[in-house]
């Protein structure tokens, strides 16, 4: 950036491969004007110090042309989703970009500290304060921020940076540290149905079809037995996708012989779990 603000023509020649990058446009600011930047929705949102925040096209083919702002010193941005956080010297507000070129103010949070170091995952955003503290922000009320945890960095924190549930900070006595937040909470995995199975008809005489179900896609095993549990029949053995399907009895055991009638056990073995039934084998 030269003295004027401008981004030479030129500046694409440090880019490696050249072929890799081009330059779409730039946008003339007074130094040190420019502090941060975030994009949301093909727009960017742009720290501009004491300007407050500025918004600025930045969809292919647009011409970076201001089309928005929001009033406030602004020394740092980062956007999730519909939210941004802005944050100053000693505090940080809470923005609604659901339309970057209006952004609505939702919140606030002061500290006693002076601020840096701004990212955001996973309905907290995560700040840099005073020399070395690294605060948690819960933001699942926008309107309403609260710190909810605080880490005591071995010395200051140069950036950081988070993804789920991991913040990653550099500080320079200690180099890279990972950092897991215990207070965010894994998504509940949905609900899985059981195997099922039944037989129809039921007497059969001598066939009838199983129809079972498979809730997660596996290793599957389908089998008949007896009363006293010896093995007449594998009707399937082998992976099948989730799903409903189905399997057809003759009536016949392993070595292709009528079975005696009488009632037989039928098994259905999945990864998510096992299914029983019974048949009446009626002649």
């Amino acid at each position: 950036v030269n003295s004027a603000g401008w981004v030479p023509a030129e500046a694409h020649a440090i880019l490696t491969p050249a072929s890799s990058w081009c330059l779409l446009t730039a946008v003339a600011a007074a130094m040190g004007e420019f502090a941060d930047v975030a994009v949301s929705g093909g727009h960017a949102l742009v720290a501009a110090g004491d300007a407050g925040l500025r918004v600025y096209d930045a969809r292919p083919g647009g011409t970076l042309a201001p089309v928005g702002s929001l009033a406030g010193t602004t020394d740092g941005v980062a956007v999730r989703g519909t939210v941004a956080v802005l944050t100053e010297l000693f505090g940080m507000r809470t923005v609604d970009v659901s339309a970057p070129a209006q952004p609505v103010l939702l919140g606030s949070l002061e500290l006693q500290v002076w601020l840096d170091a701004l990212t955001m995952a996973a309905g907290h955003a995560y700040l840099r304060v005073g020399s070395q503290d690294v605060v948690c922000v819960d933001l699942g009320t926008p309107a309403a921020p609260s710190v909810v945890a605080s880490f005591d960095g071995p010395h200051l924190s140069e950036s950081l940076a988070a993804a789920g549930d991991l913040l990653v900070g550099t500080w320079p006595s200690a180099g890279v540290l990972v950092l897991r937040n215990l207070l965010v909470t894994a998504a509940p995995r949905p609900a899985t149905a059981p195997p099922s199975l039944a037989c129809r008809p039921n007497p059969a005489n001598p066939r009838t079809v199983v129809a079972f179900a498979v809730p997660t896609a596996g290793r599957v095993r389908l089998e008949i037995h007896d009363l006293r549990g010896r093995h007449v029949r594998t009707l399937v053995a082998g992976d099948l996708p989730a799903g409903d399907h189905r399997r057809t009895w003759d009536g016949r055991d392993r070595s292709g012989r009528m079975a005696p009638s009488g009632v037989y056990l039928v098994r259905l073995t999945t990864p998510a779990g096992t299914a029983r039934g019974r048949v009446t084998l009626a002649r």
